[in-house]
Parts: structure tokens; C-alpha cells; sequence
């Protein structure tokens, strides 16, 4: 039993905390060109975070290139910015992708057919997974959360101060109702 439970928490532990999808798609993708997909790494998800999944190519023959940059740099690069922040670079005929990434913010994921003589047509199942606790922080939340704890606090002392109070005016009215008439 003891061997069960070490082998269950150790399993928990190696398991990521959490992953949602980047793309579930086929992208034809002519050639000069690219596809891009934009999410946003919390900081709470940046434990080793990495981009995961299975890339497909056809034609056989080509192969894209994967970038990811902050989105930043992305806007700066697809307007002919030469001067980016490339965080990885990958170039694939397809197969098992694994991209870490460093850091947390907002990201760019690029999927470019350059150096082909002809469209490729790139089939995606890609995650974003990440071992935090992947609670996305957000400040109106946590502040709305405090001013409602603050709120109920306040509620409660209220309601306190008021029994109190009453039990107070019960008991000086005893007091006084309870001597005898001279």
C-alpha cells in the first residue's frame, strides 16, 4: 500500500500541471509565406513550459520553419523588422515537436514556408503545457476578491456589534425592572 501511494505521488508529480491547445488545424501555407499563432504565457505557467505535440508536411519534400518570439518582436518582424528577439528556431519535415520556452508574456508562434519551391500544406496538433499551478493572475480579480472579503468582514462585525448591543439593553432592563416598589 505505502509502495502504491510513493509510486501515485511521484507519477503526480512528473504529470504536467496543466496544458491547453495552440492549434488543432491543416494550414496551406503558400510559399514566401507563413502562419502565425498568438497566446499568452501566464506567470503562473512558465514552470517548464514547452509547446509539444505532432507536426505533419506535405509534400514530403518540404519542411517549415517554427520561430517563436515574444509578440513584440513579431509585429517588428512581419512588418521587415530585422532586428528581433528569435527565442527558437526550428526547421521540420514534420514529426514530434518540443519547444521549451523561457520566460512568460505574450508569444508568437510562426509557421514560415520559406526555402520551398512550392505550398506545403502543414497539419498541427500543438498544446502549450506548462508544470505551474497555471491560475492565471489578474489584478481586478484579486482586488475585487479583497474588497469582497473586506465587504463580508465588515457584514459580519456589523451583525456581531448589533446582537451586542441588544443583548446589552436586555440585560440593563432586567436590571432595572427587577427591584421592589418602596
Amino acid at each position: 500500500m505505502r509502495t502504491s501511494l510513493l509510486l501515485a505521488v511521484s507519477l503526480a508529480s512528473i504529470a504536467p500541471a496543466g496544458a491547453f491547445g495552440l492549434a488543432r488545424d491543416t494550414l496551406n501555407i503558400p510559399v514566401g509565406h507563413y502562419r502565425w499563432i498568438g497566446f499568452t504565457v501566464d506567470i503562473a505557467q512558465q514552470e517548464d513550459t514547452r509547446i509539444e505535440g505532432t507536426i505533419g508536411v506535405l509534400p514530403d519534400s518540404s519542411s517549415v520553419e517554427l520561430l517563436l518570439m515574444h509578440l513584440d518582436d513579431f509585429a517588428r518582424w512581419s512588418s521587415g523588422g530585422t532586428d528581433v528577439d528569435t527565442l527558437y528556431r526550428l526547421r521540420t519535415g514534420g514529426g514530434d515537436i518540443r519547444i521549451p520556452i523561457e520566460g512568460f508574456g505574450d508569444m508568437a508562434l510562426v509557421i514560415s514556408n520559406r526555402g520551398n519551391y512550392s505550398g506545403a500544406t502543414v497539419a498541427a496538433s500543438l498544446d502549450l503545457a506548462f508544470e505551474g499551478t497555471g491560475a492565471p493572475y489578474s489584478p481586478l480579480l484579486t482586488g475585487a476578491r479583497i474588497v469582497l472579503a473586506m465587504l463580508a468582514v465588515a457584514v459580519a462585525l456589523t451583525l456581531l456589534l448589533g446582537v451586542l448591543v441588544k443583548e446589552a439593553g436586555r440585560r440593563r432592563r432586567r436590571r432595572i425592572g427587577s427591584g421592589s416598589p418602596s
